[in-house]
């Protein structure tokens, strides 16, 4: 859902978007927190889901056995592309704790 049928580094393409989703954009203050999923239309993937990168990242399963769930998509946090590209993963070490940059989407194959 978050990199096309084409692969894509961002939901919107494979060049970076800095207006394409929420992060830091660098200056003098991090960005206060998130934002409402429809703050960023122009991020969409092809398929019109909002927030594939940036504002929180996401738990993601990504096969059996422990240790298969990862964040991705990067946060309202990450000043760096690299770490909002759709590919990029990571393992926050906090899996039971409540973190205002982190969330999970569920999906279902169709």
């Amino acid at each position: 859902a978050a990199r096309g049928e084409d692969g894509r580094h961002y939901p919107w393409g494979n060049e970076f978007d800095p207006l394409a989703c929420r992060h830091d954009r660098g200056g003098d203050a991090p960005p206060a927190g998130t934002v409402p999923v429809t703050d960023h239309p122009h991020g969409a993937s092809p398929y019109g889901v909002m927030d594939m990168a940036g504002n929180v990242a996401e738990w993601c399963h990504d096969g059996p056995g422990p240790g298969s769930a990862f964040l991705k998509g990067g946060c309202w946090l990450s000043a760096s592309p690299f770490s909002l590209r759709a590919a990029a993963a990571g393992h926050s070490g906090f899996d039971n704790n409540q973190l205002d940059y982190i969330g999970f989407r569920c999906v279902k194959e169709a």
